[in-house]
């Protein structure tokens, strides 16, 4: 059994490093990207869910580094506790325009 959970260790972690958009399919039954995303963010709103559903997206097709929406959800969420959705839309959208992606 210690062989099987160590491979499978092995291989999350080796999805992490070299296919970072495959983690946001949820490795090793954690919560899936959209779920991190919509629970931490504190969404409500229809809209908003769209948005986060385009990211998702976004993200899986290696468009948009899962780094780069990480670091901007962790950023979101520690400047404005209480509903960090609205940073986190504005300030994801401008980097990713920098680096060529449209939200």
């Amino acid at each position: 059994m210690e062989g099987i959970i160590s491979r499978r260790v092995v291989v999350a972690v080796c999805m992490a490093v070299f296919c970072p958009h495959a983690v946001a399919q949820a490795p090793l039954g954690g919560p899936t990207l959209e779920d991190e995303l919509k629970n931490g963010l504190r969404v409500r709103r229809p809209q908003d869910v769209v948005f986060l559903n385009r990211v998702v997206q976004l993200v899986r097709n290696g468009q948009l580094p899962l780094r780069l929406v990480r670091s901007t959800f962790q950023r979101s969420r520690r400047r404005y506790p209480r509903y960090p959705f609205p940073y986190f839309q504005l300030a994801l959208r401008t980097r990713a325009k920098q680096i060529g992606v449209s939200i």
